[in-house]
């Protein structure tokens, strides 16, 4: 939506006193008077005596004719960060502004972590009218310029709005990676807020001044104001995972983001995966019917690469969820009308089956195959609502390799917790006598009287040589139970 008038631009400084100078060449706009242009103000540049090109048309110099240009020459002296520049033709400044960087001296660094990459964020407002038109009409009414029809970042408003829905401007991060957001507040005369969700931000700088680091969760910056921040990717990824590049408009619950899927109807996904490796998983995003279509998504390295630990001899994915003996969308509406919480699951499952403490699948527990000596990789995904679950395995030790398709420093562990949503990937290895050996999964709540699902569901690591009957009962003899881990059914 914006567009820049600028050419032969030269901001990248590498120097801290530096001569500066880009040229505008101006090209009309349908609504622009072809005698009255603007000139370009540089916010924030402390104009050494060079102020005189820096102002309103007619005020402090002549402005720029249609098709021609201007050369602006001035010194930046002490000043490091991030300034900006826009129109200062009456509104044309809502419309044409760009970002103007100022980076150390060669051989010089920031103050502060270096960031692994930059990305300047400018936040503008947007009429869906000539905003000259806006402020002739305030003029002949006498009464306030109607309010704008939208904000935007880098020109887009964003998913909230149809317009830009598909244009979403895309900021890029990894897990763990450090990175620098310059933003600027480039709207007219209001006062912005801005937050990332779930990320802290650490202001390290403030009108292309170095101020001492702190660590907060918002921004305001006032008209022309800019903040740089660090921003650390330290969250999981979100919608499960998947780092939707250009595609988030469609991934999400119904009626928001896009229309649901018709009963006999389909829809086909498409996106693309970069930068991640391992174990996600998808779900229906209607109400609670979640707690019943999901499924694992697997993403193996790329053909020819390899994991970065020891090849598994075989996979497993394991699925741990909730089930309710009556339509989970029912019991979601009872509670609505009740106004109490929605009630607690009957079972925890893995891969769709409560297992052996539960009457209703005894005889059809998950069997997890194993021989002695083999390391096995297990994907464990917790698809439960909204029940954090801890997982283990009798007698076996569990090595965390991946979390969230991002790979981890392997550490070893006897059991894990999986909060709603999370996924694990673990090594096993079979250095037990063959046997059938218990997976287990149950939640733990310490606040008194709250209400939850204190079952446990299992499955069976079974080894090949496991000396009885495939489907071992409490008391035979042949399956070690995980003793304290492992409650009777209610």
């Amino acid at each position: 939506m914006h567009s820049t008038l600028l050419s032969a631009t030269k901001f990248a400084s590498r120097y801290a006193c530096s001569a500066f100078a880009f040229s505008w060449l101006h090209q009309q706009r349908p609504w622009q008077n072809p005698k009255l242009i603007s000139m370009s103000l540089l916010h924030g540049i402390r104009q050494m005596r060079t102020g005189w090109a820096d102002g309103p048309e007619f005020v402090t110099q002549c402005p720029i004719r249609p098709g021609g240009s201007y050369t602006y020459r001035f010194t930046i002296q002490g000043q490091e960060g991030t300034l900006w520049w826009h129109a200062h033709s009456s509104w044309l400044r809502a419309t044409v502004y760009g970002a103007l960087i100022i980076h150390p001296k060669q051989g010089d660094s920031y103050p502060f972590t270096k960031p692994k990459r930059e990305t300047t964020l400018l936040l503008g407002e947007w009429w869906n009218a000539n905003p000259i038109n806006v402020l002739r009409q305030s003029t002949r009414t006498g009464g306030a310029p109607n309010v704008s029809d939208a904000y935007t970042i880098n020109g887009q408003p964003g998913d909230l709005y149809n317009c830009s829905s598909k244009d979403t401007v895309i900021v890029p991060i990894d897990s763990s990676e450090t990175n620098l957001l310059r933003v600027i507040n480039a709207a007219l005369n209001q006062p912005l807020f801005f937050s990332v969700a779930n990320h802290k931000l650490t202001v390290v700088s403030a009108d292309a001044s170095y101020t001492k680091p702190f660590t907060t969760t918002v921004l305001m910056l006032g008209p022309g104001q800019t903040t740089d921040v660090l921003i650390t990717g330290d969250q999981p990824p979100a919608r499960h995972g998947i780092r939707q590049m250009r595609t988030g408009w469609a991934d999400g619950p119904e009626f928001v983001t896009q229309c649901p899927i018709r009963p006999g109807g389909s829809y086909t996904y498409r996106f693309t995966i970069q930068g991640q490796e391992g174990t996600l998983w998808w779900h229906a995003h209607s109400s609670w019917l979640r707690a019943t279509v999901y499924g694992a998504l697997i993403i193996h390295p790329k053909q020819g690469d390899s994991y970065p630990f020891t090849k598994p001899k075989r996979e497993t994915t394991l699925l741990l969820g909730e089930w309710w003996n009556a339509n989970p969308i029912n019991v979601l509406r009872q509670s609505t009308r009740t106004g109490g919480a929605p009630n607690v699951s009957d079972a925890y499952t893995i891969n769709g089956q409560p297992g052996d403490l539960y009457n209703c699948s005894s005889k059809d527990t998950v069997i997890v195959p194993i021989d002695s000596s083999e390391t096995n990789l297990l994907r464990v995904i917790n698809a439960a609502l909204n029940q954090p679950l801890f997982f283990s395995v009798a007698n076996h030790k569990l090595t965390v390799v991946s979390a969230d398709a991002s790979y981890t420093k392997p550490f070893t562990t006897t059991v894990l917790m999986l909060g709603p949503g999370q996924t694990t990937d673990v090594l096993i290895t079979g250095d037990q006598p063959p046997a059938r050996y218990y997976l287990a999964a149950r939640a733990y709540f310490s606040a008194q009287n709250a209400a939850f699902d204190n079952t446990t569901t299992t499955a069976i690591l079974e080894y090949k040589s496991a000396p009885c009957s495939p489907n071992c009962k409490k008391g035979d003899g042949c399956s070690l139970w995980l003793k304290e881990f492992v409650r009777e059914p209610r």
